[in-house]
């Protein structure tokens, strides 16, 4: 599956204050913020809207763009990443809707509700998609069936090398999931990215640290949020 994490830079405004944040990948995504935490907060939900208006509009979702030096990472969020990586893999395949329906055992509609990027479907169901689409009959375009079961084990392959930097140790820091042969858990890591920190940073301040920890941490974090049940913080009164 397509990595969805996209460099940004963030470049002062002399005139109104604050932050203009621009996509490396997408020139029509421009927003700005106050402060960096608050350019980075508005960065996500302009990432998620432009890609999909690039869904509804049928366009092609570019694949990220390598982080740089100064530039900052913003993740999709999770429930629009899946959206994006079934809509991806429908433009790849010569496969219908009404075919993708019939082997999830559902109508159509339903199958256009979990592409539309602003219906909102639960993570399991967009997942079994993904299932179905992967474990069909169908070809890609100008590939080979074994070079398709091959694509298809790189991308399972490297998120197991990922998931595999992660460890859980109850000897170490009280069990939380920590990066492998360190001390620095997931969480202080994502931490450290929602508030501004650069991947080029968290790595200049910790020697050994690779892009693949951070990208490690990330791709658990997700996971873990699709077998999550969320709770409201707090309820309105009616």
């Amino acid at each position: 599956m397509q990595s969805f994490i996209y460099s940004v830079v963030l470049t002062q405004d002399k005139e109104d204050g604050g932050f203009v944040v621009r996509f490396i990948d997408f020139p029509e995504a421009i927003t700005q913020g106050k402060t960096v935490e608050d350019a980075l907060i508005e960065a996500s939900d302009c990432l998620e809207e432009a890609i999909a208006n690039r869904i509804v509009m049928g366009l092609p979702i570019p694949t990220p763009s390598p982080i740089k030096n100064g530039q900052y990472a913003v993740a999709l969020p999770a429930q629009m990443a899946v959206k994006a990586a079934l809509y991806l893999a429908l433009q790849e395949i010569d496969l219908t809707k009404i075919e993708l329906a019939r082997r999830l055992g559902c109508d159509e509609k339903e199958v256009r509700h979990l592409i539309d990027p602003h219906y909102s479907s639960t993570l399991s169901r967009i997942e079994a998609a993904l299932s179905a689409v992967g474990n069909g009959t169908f070809t890609f375009r100008g590939s080979t069936e074994s070079q398709r079961i091959s694509l298809m084990e790189d991308n399972f392959m490297k998120d197991k090398q990922l998931l595999e930097r992660v460890t859980l140790n109850p000897k170490v820091m009280v069990g939380k999931p920590v990066i492998k042969g360190t001390r620095l858990t997931v969480d202080y890591i994502l931490n450290l990215l929602a508030h501004g920190a650069t991947v080029t940073e968290i790595l200049d301040e910790y020697n050994g640290l690779t892009q693949e920890d951070i990208q490690a941490c990330l791709l658990f974090a997700t996971k873990s949020l699709e077998d999550s049940v969320f709770m409201p913080l707090a309820v309105e009164a009616a």
